[in-house]
């Protein structure tokens, strides 16, 4: 036992360490991680557009190349030669352009149009060896978009495009750049076009991956790439809303399962808005990019591990201290629920389980005189009960005795009615002596079934109809009263036993007539309170002692004479009553009188 009372304080010292530091750590973990997500999330970000920036740094020496291109003076000499022996200037171009090509090895073809569209000099360049298309193998290009395209465009600003390998003109992905040339009297005088493999642009973005797993690739306003580079987990119904996004000039991020991924917009013409549109994507591994966030979770988890350490070990160590005290109380407690009450605990640790020590013994203490009180108490009632019994039975006798009475009257009234010799006002009142000996009989039964449970009937009457009808019963003792009539709710319907409802008020009116002496007044109401018929009887007599209010209720209790009542009828009413589902209370008029009151649950169903 006193292992179990060891181990339930070290489990509540334990927790009570732990927990918060449970809440204070996840509330940490949470806030930390969301702000070392967020800033994993906007490093990613500005990787991508680190990203957009090298590619822009390669669009921009070749925007420079074609510059200086267009602008050189063998290409100058060509234009101006073109009347007269240009094939000279024609291979001078082809060795600049050779040069050119082999100097920068990012362009895979250089090529001039003339203002035909006709190509007057091409240079390839696979990697490997550069060489000079022969004159008989040059094209017409005037169809080409790249041409016409270039053709349109005002001086200085440059036509992009790319070219599938599929349309002849190149093996692989390329984007192609697209220059108007002007001669020394700026005068339209072709295109000057520069072909790059898009790898190479992809190669330069890639060069700030964070990892080998990192993937980038260039995609066009439609979603395809420039250039491939494996499977890239965008859709193109994403592309609408992510234009919105970038046309901002706003790099986005997404976690798509296992991977991140961040894209950024490309102008390659120069020009933020002028077409065409380019998106970079990035994608790259959850690990690599929230590696920050990894770091930080396991750092955070050694510092959790050695504070659970401490607090473990601090936990039992006053555990161990506290349960000694404790299991001292616990005995003493059990010795005093068994009955001990005059037991004392002894603990002496000069604090506050010494404390509680001493609460206990004055706890056993203030049992030990409750108890005695209680004994005391019940010995008191238990004396009473026996005298209630003994006057129930004496009740019961008399109730017999009642019985007879009432039928012996009864069976002379018949008798007298039966003369013929009888004037009428006689025979009425015989049958009002016949009624009431029939309802004396029925009082005494009632009386009888006190101690006994009883079935009530449940008929739908109208309990101001079981009022009139019990005034009129008790109509020659109210000739001197003055009966005052006030039924706001009427009818008043009830479920419940006639009977037994005029017996309650034939009782109260009996003991207001008998409270008033016989004469005063008596008011009798019924009204609706809250779904409930509420009735009540008030007299003008001197009221209940207000020390006797609480008591009028019990059984055998009376107020009268020795000789002038049994003490039943206002407790049997109370139970009539109460097996009706209702209530009934007693209280004194601030005019002088008592008033009682009946509340029964009214009903849909009419009286009959």
């Amino acid at each position: 036992m006193k292992g179990r009372i060891q181990n339930r304080f070290f489990a509540a010292l334990l927790a009570a360490a732990t927990l918060p530091l449970a809440g204070v750590g996840f509330y940490s973990i949470h806030t930390h991680t969301e702000a070392l997500r967020q800033l994993a999330l906007a490093a990613a970000r500005e990787r991508v557009q680190l990203k957009v920036r090298k590619v822009d740094e390669v669009l921009h020496g070749i925007r420079d190349d074609l510059s200086y291109l267009s602008h050189s003076p063998v290409l100058f000499g060509l234009l101006d030669s073109s009347a007269a022996g240009p094939e000279r200037w024609q291979e001078e171009v082809g060795r600049h352009f050779l040069a050119f090509a082999q100097n920068k090895s990012l362009y895979t073809c250089l090529r001039y149009l003339d203002e035909s569209g006709r190509e007057v000099v091409r240079a390839e360049n696979d990697g490997l060896r550069l060489w000079l298309v022969p004159p008989e193998q040059l094209e017409d290009r005037r169809t080409q978009d790249y041409f016409w395209g270039a053709s349109l465009l005002p001086p200085g600003v440059l036509h992009v495009s790319g070219a599938d390998p599929t349309d002849g003109e190149c093996r692989e992905p390329v984007v192609r750049y697209a220059l108007r040339v002007a001669d020394r009297h700026d005068r339209k005088r072709g295109v000057l076009v520069a072909d790059l493999f898009a790898r190479k642009l992809v190669e330069a973005a890639r060069q700030t991956s964070l990892s080998p797993e990192e993937q980038t690739s260039l995609l066009d306003a439609e979603g395809r790439p420039l250039s491939p580079i494996g499977a890239v987990p965008l859709r193109r119904q994403d592309l609408v809303g992510i234009r919105k996004q970038l046309l901002a000039g706003q790099a986005s991020v997404v976690e798509q399962g296992d991977q991140t991924l961040s894209w950024a917009v490309v102008w390659p013409a120069g020009l933020p808005g002028a077409p065409p549109l380019w998106l970079l994507v990035d994608v790259a591994p959850k690990e690599a990019v929230f590696a920050s966030v990894d770091r930080f979770l396991l750092v955070f988890a050694g510092v959790v591990a050695l504070v659970l350490a401490a607090a473990l070990a601090l936990s039992l160590l006053l555990a161990r201290r506290i349960a000694g005290p404790l299991a001292q109380l616990r005995d003493g407690a059990r010795r005093i629920a068994g009955g001990a009450f005059a037991h004392r605990l002894q603990v002496h640790t000069h604090d506050e389980i010494e404390e509680l020590a001493e609460e206990f013994n004055r706890m056993g203490q203030a049992l030990q005189q409750t108890y005695q009180q209680l004994e005391e108490r019940d010995a008191a009632k238990t004396e009473r009960l026996n005298q209630m019994t003994h006057q129930l039975i004496e009740s019961e006798k008399l109730a017999a005795v009642g019985q007879l009475a009432a039928g012996v009257v009864s069976m002379f009234a018949q008798q007298l009615q039966e003369r013929p010799d009888l004037p009428p006002a006689c025979r009425e009142k015989l049958k009002i002596i016949e009624r009431h000996a029939e309802r004396i009989g029925r009082v005494t039964r009632s009386l009888l079934d006190f101690a006994r449970a009883r079935e009530y009937r449940r008929d739908a009457l109208d309990l101001c109809h079981t009022l009139d009808h019990t005034l009129e019963a008790f109509a020659p003792r109210l000739e001197q009263v003055e009966v005052l009539r006030h039924y706001s709710f009427c009818p008043a319907p009830v479920l419940g036993d006639d009977e037994q409802l005029q017996q309650v008020f034939g009782n109260l009116v009996v003991n207001a007539i008998q409270a008033m002496g016989g004469k005063g007044r008596l008011r009798v109401e019924v009204t609706a309170v809250a779904g409930e018929v509420c009735a009540t009887v008030a007299d003008s007599g001197p009221g209940v002692p207000a020390e006797h209010l609480e008591r009028v209720f019990e059984p055998f209790f009376t107020t009268k004479e020795v000789g002038q009542g049994t003490g039943l009828g206002l407790a049997i009413s109370y139970g009539i009553v109460k097996a009706h589902g209702g209530r009934m209370s007693a209280a004194n008029r601030p005019e002088g009188g008592a008033i009682f009151s009946v509340s029964l649950p009214c009903t849909q169903r009419k009286a009959p």
